[in-house]
């Protein structure tokens, strides 16, 4: 169920709702961190990392909104994410993961499936 509104978590790792408390937060949330932090753990950083609490919700605010984001690509708000992620297996895991993030953030059920499908399939423990 949903989730008190309000600020949820650590800002870096936080979904857009757990950051800004805009809505009370769901599941999707949860599959949003879930992002940040595989993303921070194979890059070694996040593109908001020290910048302010403001700039940093309005980037992930842009990536759930922005034409093109759905993918992750060179063409959104997202451009930038993935690009230090030295294995492209990993990249289209996460690109899957987040089109679910996208496709949910109006209280769509997440097929999560689909995530674990995309998680499992990136490749070898010793290429991530």
């Amino acid at each position: 169920g949903d989730r008190a509104v309000g600020e949820v978590g650590t800002p870096l790792f936080a979904s857009f709702a757990g950051q800004t408390g805009s809505r009370p937060t769901r599941g999707v949330d949860d599959l949003e961190s879930l992002v940040y932090c595989l993303t921070f753990l194979a890059s070694g950083g996040l593109p908001w990392e020290r910048k302010s609490h403001a700039r940093t919700a309005f980037m992930k605010g842009r990536m759930l909104t922005d034409e093109g984001c759905e993918l992750l690509t060179d063409s959104c708000a997202a451009s930038g994410l993935t690009d230090d992620i030295p294995s492209p297996q990993l990249v289209e895991a996460l690109q899957a993961v987040w089109a679910e993030v996208v496709a949910c953030q109006e209280g769509e059920r997440i097929n999560y499936e689909a995530c674990l499908a995309a998680l499992t399939d990136c490749g070898p423990a010793d290429e991530v």
